[in-house]
């Protein structure tokens, strides 16, 4: 595997581990040893989205495991998964989950 590939899924492992807002793509760029447009588009080609909307997605997962595991208010996890707007958290789960938060979490309650 070619060293920016692999880079690159450090990078993507790393935004999975950590989904947090405010990610520096063209600093990731750099990171992973080609210019901002190579990077977009090899990691589009390795992960089938763009680095952002790879984010995005990560985030929206680790907001669904803890709505998952119960515990915490709504608002809280939208904060805390880097959604500083519970409107838009909601409207973007709805999209993504096609439920709201608060339905996901009354019908797939772990704890």
């Amino acid at each position: 595997e070619a060293a920016p590939i692999k880079n690159i899924r450090r990078i993507a492992a790393e935004i999975e581990a950590n989904p947090l807002p405010g990610r520096d793509w063209r600093k990731a760029a750099k990171e992973a040893g080609v210019s901002y447009p190579h990077f977009r588009r090899l990691f589009h080609d390795t992960f089938k989205a763009p680095p952002a909307k790879f984010l995005l997605l990560k985030k929206l997962e680790k907001s669904a495991d803890m709505l998952r595991s119960g515990g915490r208010k709504i608002g809280e996890i939208s904060e805390l998964c880097g959604f500083y707007d519970l409107y838009h958290f909601s409207k973007l789960f709805r999209k993504y989950y096609g439920t709201a938060p608060g339905r996901y979490r009354k019908n797939h309650m772990t704890g």
